[in-house]
């Protein structure tokens, strides 16, 4: 029995390989209705956790997400980075640490793609502002010409593209952002077996890396990223509530702009923090308290 579980999951994650490759989602959608009663695998991620003994629970929901065969990839990605953090059985820290950072940076990669595919849905204007914003750096981005999609484009000029216009570096921020995913991506492509090497060798630009990460901190980063794509793709703005009324509430923007919500006012009080998502009609609505 322990012999076929071990090739169930060898044989998930080849699936997860193949449906990386977007040429292959008529693949997964074929086993969906082959064997799923539902659109989503998060509908069957409690049977995947009992049948591959996964203790994790997924830390980021992904709901921004609308591609459907995407998010779902989100989801499993996000299920096995967790689980490798709850694998007490190994005894092997910098093996469970490794594994989770992969699992976390496949999840950054596509959430990137994802974000500049909407945001730039002509590729040649992507292009254009990667070949601008990294001009004045060592080793600024030059399109090829063979550049086919966004995915093409390589996963360390996205990550400074998106750095320099949300989590710039200068003596006022202090902020590693871009230090602490470049760190990621060099780790994944390292493979495990130069992770223990390198975490022995203080020599090594990467050793702070295992010196200073965990578990928590790159969870962390990675939701700092998801957090701010999807405020960015859903026009999300924070503020405060100042009066409460029958059947709606009044607040205050962050820019000092008063607004009322139709809405029920039960649970709120004045003073209160929340998010308020704003459509493309102009429609809005609180979506959470802060």
């Amino acid at each position: 029995m322990e012999q076929n579980r071990e090739q169930l999951k060898k044989l998930l994650e080849f699936l997860d390989e193949i449906v990386k490759d977007k040429d292959n989602y008529w693949f997964l959608e074929e086993l969906r209705n082959r064997y799923g009663s539902g659109n989503s695998i998060a509908k069957d991620i409690s049977s995947i956790r009992k049948a591959l003994n996964i203790r994790g629970k997924n830390s980021i929901n992904y709901e921004y997400i609308t591609d459907i065969a995407l998010k779902n990839q989100l989801l499993v990605d996000n299920l096995r980075m967790e689980n490798y953090a709850l694998n007490y059985e190994s005894k092997n820290e910098t093996e469970r640490l490794y594994y989770f950072c992969l699992n976390a940076f496949f999840q950054l990669e596509n959430i990137l793609n994802f974000y500049y595919y909407i945001k730039y849905p002509d590729l040649n204007n992507f292009l254009s502002y990667a070949e601008i914003s990294t001009k004045s750096d060592k080793y600024p981005f030059v399109r090829t010409g063979s550049e086919q999609n966004i995915s093409e484009v390589p996963v360390s000029v996205k990550i400074r593209c998106f750095c320099l216009d949300f989590f710039p570096y200068n003596e006022e921020t202090n902020d590693f952002t871009f230090k602490n995913l470049s760190e990621l991506r060099e780790i994944r492509n390292e493979g495990l077996h130069r992770c223990n090497i390198i975490k022995n060798d203080p020599e090594n630009k990467l050793h702070d890396f295992f010196k200073y990460q965990n578990f928590n901190t790159i969870r962390a980063l990675l939701k700092k990223v998801s957090d701010k794509i999807e405020a960015n793709i859903c026009n999300r703005q924070e503020a405060t509530i100042t009066q409460i009324l029958a059947s709606a509430i009044i607040i205050v923007y962050e820019n000092e702009e008063k607004d009322c919500i139709n809405t029920n006012p039960n649970g709120y009080k004045v003073g209160d923090k929340v998010l308020v998502e704003i459509d493309s009609s102009g429609k809005r609505k609180i979506i959470n308290r802060k």
